[in-house]
């Protein structure tokens, strides 16, 4: 089995604007868990969506990258250490297709929790299992096979659909404040037309904001 160590350079040099569009101009201290290489947290301070940005990478010459772009990173798993708070609490923390990643996401959101600030937020992306792609082979062809990027990715360990996310945000007694497809024009448009049944078969993944009540 694959694991994140072995992704592609290019795999690290994406900005999550998907992510980004959902914070708001000013001085926020943000927190990214599984940064990469920094690209999104840069991304934010240029923006002004950021004053200072703490990044969490599993991967260690990644994370060292990192720090050319990220005020602070620190090297490990966030199902293992302690949240890092060099600045204090977070207004944000950003989790860009990690959950799936993780044994137990409903303990790492947890512990999230006790890093927010008073109105904290959390902003989380995940692969919609439910999307065709999957189901087709699944049911027409009885298939159920990893790849080696996408939905089906072979390093995915916890599979979501937007119901499961509403279960998720619920069950770690956080309040839910939006989930809006990402990856599909198609499931846009949908999503604009509150077709909701066709946007859970043409959703790539979501996008999924919460905050503390």
């Amino acid at each position: 089995m694959k694991s994140l160590k072995d992704k592609p350079s290019e795999y690290y040099k994406k900005e999550r604007r998907g992510l980004i569009s959902h914070i708001p101009a000013g001085e926020h201290c943000v927190l990214e868990v599984g940064c990469a290489e920094g690209k999104t947290g840069a991304r934010l301070k240029s923006e002004g969506r950021a004053s200072k940005v703490v990044g969490l990478e599993l991967n260690h010459e990644i994370a060292l990258r990192a720090e050319e772009n990220l005020d602070c990173v620190i090297c490990g798993d966030i199902e293992k250490i302690q949240v890092p708070e060099p600045y204090g609490k977070y207004d944000y923390v950003l989790l860009g297709d990690v959950l799936e990643h993780l044994v137990d996401p409903w303990g790492a959101i947890e512990k999230l929790k006790l890093s927010l600030s008073s109105q904290g937020t959390i902003v989380f992306s995940v692969p919609n299992i439910r999307n065709w792609t999957v189901l087709f082979p699944l049911v027409f062809k009885g298939k159920w096979e990893y790849e080696r990027h996408g939905i089906m990715d072979t390093t995915h360990l916890r599979f979501f659909t937007k119901r499961t996310c509403r279960k998720l945000v619920e069950e770690v007694d956080m309040r839910l404040i939006s989930i809006s497809p990402e990856g599909s024009r198609v499931a846009n448009k949908f999503h604009r037309l509150h077709l909701s049944l066709l946007v859970d078969f043409t959703a790539v993944q979501y996008v999924i904001v919460c905050e503390k009540k």
